[in-house]
């Protein structure tokens, strides 16, 4: 003959409680990691934003300093300047370039970053 067991000593009402703490513990990870993508994605926008905004300061700078050794091979052949004033202002324009480079690639690394966030890249 079958039986069936009419007292289990309580492993079903154990089970079930396992269960909803098992539960409950995965809906806490979940919130966790909810806020981390969020916060990653906040800031992530936030420097987005920052090299956005630098690499227009940066494309500024940099006409200004072409500008300006322009201006300096201009007086050194009018004979108004030396060639170190020249050579400095040649320099800043490179240090204006580099910098230049260096937010865009930066605003680059952001929006990548964001992409990412988004799901928008496929691994």
């Amino acid at each position: 003959t079958a039986s069936i067991p009419l007292f289990r000593g309580g492993t079903i009402k154990n089970q079930i409680k396992t269960t909803q703490l098992q539960l409950r513990s995965s809906q806490l990870q979940y919130s966790r990691l909810k806020n981390s993508v969020s916060y990653q994605y906040q800031q992530a926008f936030n420097n987005f934003t920052a090299y956005k905004t630098i690499v227009g300061m940066e494309e500024s700078n940099a006409k200004l300093a072409l500008g300006n050794l322009t201006i300096a091979e201009g007086r050194l052949k009018q004979g108004l300047s030396t060639l170190l004033e020249v050579k400095e202002a040649d320099r800043n324009w490179q240090d204006a370039e580099s910098r230049l480079i260096e937010a865009r690639y930066n605003l680059k690394v952001a929006e990548i970053q964001l992409q990412q966030l988004r799901g928008e890249l496929v691994k």
